[in-house]
């Protein structure tokens, strides 16, 4: 295979990646808290993250756009969502995770936890515990939990460089540091940040470059076949 051939094929497998970057985002629309994955590093977003996991092979050292997205009220008193930058902490069974999902429940013990079980952490690291007799939990803007004029609780909201494992989660890649400032709202959540519009306009650009190498590719054969057709007579 000469070096044309070459090119052109390692421009598909680029195109193919940028495709699937695009396909991943798509199956995410609906997915709460989701950032989506640029198909082109750098090229859009405000915020840049590193994307390393093997759950997404072809994702690999795809950035993430971590612009906010449409905040929606849900009328759940245990569902939260981070106005602007920070993370929701969470212990996973791989360790301290951040999240921008924010719907919580309180599983039987009074654990305050994701729908995958997980506990959301405190500014000191420790699960939020309600009591269950707490009654009407309400949310202050700086996450503090209160109950019939009780605090109970201050949810950590953190922020840090990450890496997305997919599920809504992100891994930390330094140690987080505590939010001042946040504003966490109650009977929110984030939905994601994925505009149908802006990928459909990607996946078209990508089948065009992709069109456009397939013909790059057929005429370097085409070529070829005529040299050998021309050498071959002059034998």
């Amino acid at each position: 295979m000469d070096s044309p051939q070459i090119a052109v094929l390692s421009q598909q497998q680029q195109l193919k990646r940028r495709m699937d970057v695009v396909a991943n985002n798509l199956a995410n629309l609906s997915t709460t808290g989701f950032k989506r994955h640029l198909a082109i590093a750098g090229v859009r977003g405000s915020g840049l993250a590193v994307v390393d996991q093997p759950q997404a092979t072809r994702l690999s050292a795809t950035p993430l756009d971590l612009r906010q997205g449409t905040l929606g009220s849900t009328g759940n008193a245990l569902d939260m969502a981070i106005e602007g930058e920070g993370y929701f902490q969470v212990e996973t069974a791989e360790g301290l995770r951040l999240t921008r999902n924010g719907r919580f429940s309180q599983n039987p013990e009074g654990t305050l936890v994701t729908s995958a079980g997980d506990p959301m952490l405190d500014v000191g690291g420790a699960p939020v515990e309600l009591p269950p007799d707490a009654g009407a939990i309400s949310v202050a803007p700086d996450g503090t939990l209160t109950a019939n004029g009780r605090i109970l609780a201050q949810i950590g909201v953190v922020n840090a460089a990450v890496a997305s494992e997919g599920d809504g989660l992100f891994r930390p890649l330094d140690e987080p540091e505590p939010l001042l400032g946040a504003q966490v709202r109650q009977g929110v959540l984030e939905a994601s940040n994925v505009s149908p519009v802006e990928e459909l306009a990607e996946m078209i650009e990508i089948q065009r470059a992709y069109e456009y190498a397939a013909r790059l590719t057929q005429a370097e054969h085409e070529r070829q076949q005529r040299a050998t057709q021309v050498m071959g007579r002059s034998a």
